[in-house]
């Protein structure tokens, strides 16, 4: 049993590693950025960027495998603070769009424009307090039938690419810094 302890005690930070690793993929699965509209169905935005951010994750982890000693520390110190400022600086833009773009309706957050289709004018011209929220429900959260589908679309992109980004970023960060405390842990043995 103290075999068994000794052998997790040496390899905590690999575990740790791994862990991060699964916890980065799934999170791109189970979180997920506004909505383009009710019903847009399957999206291939979002699968192109969970598959990216996957190979991404799994390329960190083959480079922590690869690089893990000591002549490595400086290169997983800048690789560390470079990710976590990028990963916050994106959540912060992200968090930002988001409460822009995007409006609540139906237990999610649809995106939202500023450019009106005629239908949507009609819309608000008959009912000029409107919120966005009262404006989707009167769409049935069909927001392309108020706001232009392009528009949406590139915000839609926009806010997507922010969310993996900072994803991808803070997922690194730790990773790196776990690398960081095994690196120290191997040489110190």
């Amino acid at each position: 049993m103290s075999s068994l302890i000794d052998q997790f005690s040496k390899s905590w930070a690999t575990l740790s590693q791994f862990g991060l690793f699964i916890a980065g993929i799934v999170g791109g699965f189970l979180l997920s950025p506004p909505s383009l509209w009710l019903d847009a169905g399957p999206n291939s935005v979002l699968v192109a960027t969970r598959f990216s951010m996957t190979v991404l994750l799994a390329l960190l982890l083959y480079a922590c495998l690869r690089f893990a000693s000591e002549g490595y520390r400086r290169a997983w110190i800048l690789v560390s603070l470079t990710s976590l400022i990028i990963g916050i600086g994106i959540l912060t833009v992200y968090i930002l769009l988001v409460a822009v773009w995007s409006c609540p309706y139906a237990d999610d957050r649809l995106v939202i424009g500023s450019t009106l289709t005629s239908l949507g004018a009609k819309f608000l011209n008959a009912h000029p307090s409107y919120s966005c929220k009262e404006l989707i429900a009167s769409a049935i959260g069909r927001t392309n039938d108020i706001w232009d589908s392009s528009e949406l679309m590139v915000r839609f992109i926009l806010m997507t690419l922010a969310f993996f980004i900072s994803l991808i970023g803070c997922s690194t960060a730790t990773v790196a810094a776990l690398q960081l405390l095994r690196i120290t842990k191997v040489d110190d043995e």
